[in-house]
């Protein structure tokens, strides 16, 4: 394999045996073997097992900031309509890849050695912290247009992040807590009234039909 192409292997197979179980019962030599390279190239490439599992917790990040969350926040609808559409985008990604969220937010970011392992974390934290400052200011504008009530606005981000992650992992537990309307799954449904509740001033104009 090519240098770039051994790296890319080793995270797919990282990936892939990460979501599939518990980190704890995944051991490099595994991954070594299902990406068909040496164990040693893992080591080379990545550093040691918990820096993988932080590389393989930012290309998850990647997946819900990209291809969920970030589009859902772009284009010419009404600020209320996106501001509604990132919630429920959050909870599409959850439904879609259920495994992927786990594995993404059972990494613990304390006690993270330095080198490979602190550089992949501050990836993740860093996303974060951009996507949620984007979110500041569009909840600011939406203060300016009486869309969103007043309040600090990065508070306000904070508090439906937090409702968000909370209710995504109680639904993995009890999923039919709330019934599907409006065309909505039952977390998309709740993910809206978590936005509604907290942030918005009137009803905003629905998403999704």
């Amino acid at each position: 394999m090519q240098h770039r192409t051994v790296r890319e292997a080793i995270l797919e197979s990282a990936t892939e045996a990460f979501v599939a179980q518990p980190a704890v019962t995944v051991s490099v030599a595994a991954i070594a073997d299902r990406a068909h390279v040496a164990v040693g190239s893992v080591y080379h490439h990545y550093g040691d097992k918990q820096a993988l599992q932080f590389a393989v917790a930012s290309r998850l990040m990647d997946m819900l900031l990209d291809g969920y969350l970030g589009p859902a926040l772009d284009g010419d609808d009404p600020l209320a309509d996106r501001l509604l559409a990132h919630c429920t985008a959050y909870a599409a990604f959850v439904e879609q890849h259920p495994a992927e969220f786990r594995t993404m937010t059972n990494t613990s970011y304390a006690d993270v050695a330095d080198g490979a392992a602190r550089e992949w974390a501050n990836r993740v934290l860093g996303r974060v912290a951009a996507h949620l400052e984007r979110l500041t200011t569009l909840v600011a504008e939406a203060q300016a247009q009486g869309i969103v009530r007043s309040g600090e606005p990065g508070r306000l981000v904070i508090l439906v992040w937090s409702a968000l992650y909370g209710i995504c992992h109680l639904h993995g537990r009890y999923p039919d807590v709330v019934p599907a309307t409006a065309g909505r799954s039952a977390l998309q449904n709740m993910a809206a009234q978590v936005a509604r509740d907290a942030m918005m001033v009137d009803e905003p104009t629905t998403v999704g039909g």
